[in-house]
């Protein structure tokens, strides 16, 4: 409860500094834009990274665009309506100052792509939106491609005029030029032989590699527990914070900052060691798997004489 409640004060205290840093600016000449905090269930990096493109592109128009840490409902009690987008977009905007919002909804879906809608709100304008699907890995690419044009962005990421359509084609043969052949097929007699592998990833060099892989990602894996440690120490410090006066506020604003990123970076080097230790011990698994050791006795031929010869191959 009492974290629930620190929270709340902290989010309106920011809306509220949001407000007086929004104002000055909103005197000068040029249009104001803001990107609203993402809502929906998906997870803080794959918000964050939705939020940053949408800003990105936001700055095309407003160099000074801003991305603020409270989404539209809490916007819309701050302006004293009651309602959706459609309903206190203009009492939102008139509330910040501002000429336009960027409004966007992330929830995850079963097959593990991420269901993105965003809307923007602009003064004098019908609301526009736009609805898309995208892998979590190409989220900031297909954002850009989809609400690009509204800032004069084609699919390529190259500047275009604003409303110009996405640039999908790719580029017609220059006049005069040879349109490229398809690449020959080799037959069977034109195959190369297959290339014996290199030294490097051979005996020793692929073991200690692999090895190095493993334990570079525990290592990887212990930062982030200790990340994980120090995201846990913060929130008690939350947890214990005052809230009666506007510094502890800003004090409490900045915890809070803090505590989200400890546990941001520790998911992340946690998820990516033990990804590389795993991968690395299966790749170091099969090459044993490969390479083990053999023991051979052959007969051979010396100057002097015939012998037997001992062969002894593979991974250590």
């Amino acid at each position: 409860m009492r974290e629930n409640a620190s929270r709340r004060t902290s989010r309106i205290a920011q809306m509220f500094i949001s407000l007086a840093l929004l104002a000055p600016a909103a005197a000068n000449a040029g249009r104001k834009v803001v990107v609203l905090r993402a809502e929906g269930k998906v997870d803080a990096f794959a918000r964050k990274q939705l939020e940053y493109k949408l800003l990105e592109l936001a700055r095309r128009v407003d160099p000074k665009a801003t991305q603020v840490d409270f989404s539209f409902p809490d916007a819309a009690a701050v302006s004293n309506c009651t309602g959706d987008l459609d309903k206190c977009n203009a009492a939102v905007l008139d509330e910040f100052g501002v000429d336009e919002l960027l409004v966007a909804t992330a929830e995850p879906m079963p097959d593990g792509s991420v269901s993105v809608t965003v809307r923007r709100a602009s003064k004098a304008k019908p609301i526009q939106t736009i609805t898309f699907s995208a892998r979590g890995d190409a989220l900031g690419t297909e954002t850009t491609t989809r609400i690009g044009p509204w800032y004069g962005v084609t699919a390529t990421g190259a500047p275009s005029e604003p409303g110009s359509a996405l640039t999908t084609e790719p580029p017609a043969p220059v006049a005069g030029e040879p349109s490229p052949a398809a690449p020959a097929v080799p037959g069977p007699q034109d195959s190369p032989p297959p290339s014996a592998p290199s030294d490097e990833w051979n005996g020793h060099g692929t073991g200690r590699a692999y090895l190095g892989g493993v334990i570079g990602g525990g290592v990887l894996a212990a930062v982030g527990v200790v990340l994980w440690t120090r995201a846990r120490s913060t929130q008690s410090e939350i947890d214990a914070a005052a809230s009666s006066t506007a510094a502890d506020l800003h004090h409490l604003q900045d915890l809070e900052s803090s505590g989200r990123s400890y546990a941001l970076w520790g998911n992340v080097t946690v998820i990516a060691g033990v990804a590389l230790a795993a991968t690395c011990g299966y790749f170091y698994w099969r090459a044993r798997g490969k390479h083990t050791r053999t023991v051979a006795i052959s007969p051979s031929l010396h100057p002097h004489g015939g012998g037997l010869t001992l062969t002894i191959g593979g991974l250590p």
